[in-house]
């Protein structure tokens, strides 16, 4: 008799335990308090804790991570986010934003686009930007709104070459695309460079900037123009 009491207790037990930690786990206890934003320099913290649908106070263990995943192409500027909780009432979201490498003229303002082509932001002012201009790019049947992804052929050999740009290229102020046989590159003072195709724009690179380097060193006239299409037979003119 004492044995079969003692069975019947045991599952009782199981239950009571499973209700008292399933309210345990739905109380106050685990509100959350305190929402942590970490790697954002572009996107305001209430814009990344509105995509992810949170608010302070509800249980932290009702806190759906697949919704920050899901609506993230909301924000144009973030490329990826994650969400942690840290028991008993904080949510830790870490995000990475997307590094615009160029800007556009699309009108009357200048678009901002990443190295995969997207469009992150978009502002009347042209001297708030600190990247290179692409000129030359047919936009006229694309978006050109923040989210958007531009394509084609200019874009898409002007986005190679910006990838091909040493991490310390800062001589760079516009690239034409017009004719990506033919692409130009202007430096930050003006002077043209003249570089045909996007194959081998790496050694390109390095040859026409040596060529400026040694005319600074030498304290010779300013350089009109400099043509290394021709990787083995490079030419310039002074102005």
């Amino acid at each position: 008799r004492h044995k079969n009491v003692r069975w019947v207790l045991i599952p009782v037990f199981l239950v009571a335990c499973l209700l008292a930690g399933y309210f345990f786990s739905v109380s106050g206890f685990f509100a959350v308090r305190t929402i942590v934003i970490s790697g954002n320099d572009n996107v305001a913290d209430e814009d990344i804790i509105n995509i992810a649908q949170i608010e302070k106070g509800m249980n932290i263990f009702a806190v759906n991570e697949h919704a920050l995943e899901q609506n993230i192409p909301i924000l144009p500027r973030i490329m990826s986010a994650t969400l942690e909780r840290q028991l008993p009432g904080t949510i830790k979201i870490t995000v990475v934003e997307r590094q615009g490498v160029a800007v556009l003229n699309v009108g009357k303002a200048m678009a901002v686009i990443d190295g995969e082509g997207r469009i992150i932001d978009r502002q009347r002012q042209t001297d708030v930007f600190d990247l290179p201009i692409v000129t030359g790019v047919d936009i006229d049947d694309q978006g050109v709104v923040p989210g958007c992804f531009l394509s084609g052929e200019q874009i898409e050999t002007a986005l190679e070459v910006l990838t091909a740009l040493p991490e310390d290229a800062e001589d760079i102020g516009e690239i034409n695309v017009t004719d990506i046989q033919y692409i130009k590159i202007y430096t930050a003072d003006g002077t043209e460079i003249r570089i045909g195709d996007s194959q081998n724009f790496g050694e390109k690179y390095l040859l026409y900037s040596t060529i400026l380097q040694e005319n600074e060193r030498k304290a010779e006239k300013a350089i009109d123009y400099i043509d290394v299409s021709i990787v083995n037979k490079p030419t310039f003119a002074y102005e």
